[in-house]
């Protein structure tokens, strides 16, 4: 299936578009959720949230204002924008890492 007609093919409720959207953009979503999520679980979570939205929102695609990656990626950045600003605030990331805004006002 073309990367360019998946989109309307979700609309029109096929699975096989869906599982193809999913082969097609699963690697972009997936790398947006790794490096916005804490952990892996909950990034496994954020991108099957994703594909939900995908599923339920495919058809306020429009060819004419975005390509279908840009539509995805931005549907993707916002849901997983979401998903952080619902974590409550916590200290420094698992494995001791801290998030760039944490060293930030520490340098202050």
């Amino acid at each position: 299936m073309s990367p360019v007609r998946i989109l309307a093919a979700v609309a029109a409720g096929r699975r096989e578009a869906m599982e193809a959207c999913i082969a097609e953009y699963g690697g972009m979503v997936w790398s947006l959720a790794l490096r916005m999520s804490p952990t892996r679980e909950d990034a496994e979570e954020g991108v099957q949230e994703v594909f939900l939205d995908v599923w339920r929102h495919a058809h306020r695609f429009d060819p004419a204002v975005s390509s279908e990656t840009t539509f995805v990626a931005m549907l993707a950045r916002r849901r997983l924008i979401d998903r952080h600003r619902r974590r409550p605030a916590r200290g420094p990331r698992p494995g001791g890492r801290a998030r760039h805004d944490q060293l930030r006002r520490t340098r202050r």
